[in-house]
């Protein structure tokens, strides 16, 4: 025999087996050359209706006339092949008998399924911004071979990443847009290619990273003859890859206080006259010759926020010298006085008389003893000294109506008094 003729049977014999039956060309005209007279609509016989696939499916009033697959046990089959259906000498011929056999093991379908050398279709899909996908490629062979895959995008700000038939889309950071796609797939003698689009949504980006342009930790000394001077804040401009614009939010906190924010701005510098130090640094330590206060900056585009980088700014404020000159008389002895108003709500002024330069505490406690706010005083000139208590504890925190104890202490001097809080 030829090795052409050889090779073709040899295929033929190995190509997978596909439905070639058509139901509404081959199979159904049989059904209404043969059984149309018995089996229709509104007068079928047994309840079996052969003028639609639907109805023939469905059976009649012995169960299913056909079962996919399995022409053996389909009743209907049995019937024209037996010679009992149609009930006459019009018998079905036997190469259509065989025809609806090897219709109903083929799986009885109404549309025959088709099948070729082809890629399985990839649907469009969306993903978000910075983020990826993966998906598995599939392709069918009608011989059974292996198959190869190839990606293209139409869109270089999409990256690619084909390993067998795994594939991975990654968009470049930050983009966001579309790109048409094709994935091929390949067999020894056939291409095949499916199309699809893979959109970006775009995702709101925080601001990038900044820094600080000031030292870590400084000092200024305050006098009466420079509270016009300023002290300047300067940091690196943060980046809003959206083009969003950039709010800078500045926090500041004295001691272990929790900070508070104290000024917004677009520009990467602040300036802030001594003076402000004054006013608002020592409002609760109107006594303190120094204080140490705390900054922090946020960057803010209208949805997210970044705090700027390598720590928190440190300034040592001095005010020895502004209180020397600013000091009226000197009392002789140390002495603490009633808090007025008393009681008070939301805030009270503490009194005492200190009459040398001393270190000085000012603690508040709870009836249960516990410490509630402590006022460190180091160095405190001579003079007649307050402080105001706006019942708060040391993390910033309102307390509760009642009594509390309020006690001065030097190396020489120990004083203990009572106020009452109302809410």
């Amino acid at each position: 025999m030829n090795r052409s003729i050889l090779s073709i049977l040899f295929l033929l014999g190995h190509t997978p087996a596909f439905s070639q039956v058509d139901y509404k060309v081959q199979i159904e005209p049989i059904f209404y050359d043969k059984c149309s007279a018995c089996h229709t609509s509104g007068g079928s016989s047994g309840g079996l209706d052969l003028t639609s696939y639907s109805t023939l499916m469905a059976g009649g009033n012995s169960g299913a006339s056909i079962i996919a697959g399995d022409n053996q046990n389909s009743l209907l089959w049995k019937r024209i092949n037996d010679g009992s259906m149609p009930p006459s000498s019009n018998d079905v011929i036997t190469s259509n008998v065989e025809l609806v056999k090897k219709w109903i093991n083929e799986g009885a379908l109404e549309k025959p399924s088709i099948q070729k050398n082809e890629i399985t279709q990839i649907d469009n899909f969306s993903i978000p911004e910075d983020s990826m996908k993966t998906l598995i490629l599939e392709a069918n062979d009608l011989l059974g071979n292996a198959v190869t895959f190839e990606v293209k995008s139409s869109n270089q700000n999409i990256n690619i990443s084909l390993v067998s038939d795994t594939l991975t889309i990654k968009p470049k950071s930050d983009w966001n847009g579309f790109a048409t796609i094709t994935a091929y797939a390949s067999g020894s003698t056939w291409r095949d290619s499916s199309i699809f689009i893979a959109t970006v949504v775009p995702v709101n980006d925080a601001p990038k990273p900044f820094f600080w342009n000031t030292v870590k930790s400084d000092t200024i000394n305050i006098t009466k003859d420079n509270l016009t001077s300023t002290y300047g804040l300067e940091w690196t401009e943060s980046v809003d890859v959206d083009g969003d614009s950039i709010l800078y939010i500045l926090f500041a906190s004295t001691g272990p206080s929790s900070k508070v924010e104290v000024y917004r701005t677009s520009n990467t510098t602040h300036l802030i006259p001594y003076s402000d130090f004054l006013q608002k640094t020592f409002e609760q330590l109107s006594v303190a010759t120094s204080a140490t206060v705390y900054f922090t900056l946020s960057a803010y585009d209208g949805t997210d926020s970044v705090k700027i980088s390598r720590g928190d700014r440190e300034l040592y404020i001095n005010r020895y010298e502004y209180l020397s000159v600013d000091s009226q008389g000197i009392p002789d002895k140390f002495a603490l006085h009633d808090n007025y108003p008393n009681p008070f709500n939301p805030s009270t002024q503490i009194r005492f008389d200190l009459p040398k330069m001393t270190s000085a505490t000012l603690t508040i406690y709870n009836m249960l003893g516990q410490k509630v706010k402590t006022f460190y005083m180091q160095n405190t000139p001579a003079g007649y000294q307050s402080i105001t208590w706006n019942a708060t504890s040391d993390l910033d925190v309102p307390v509760a109506a009642g009594v509390y104890l309020y006690q001065l202490q030097t190396e020489e001097f120990v004083k203990t008094k009572k106020m009452i809080l109302l809410k």
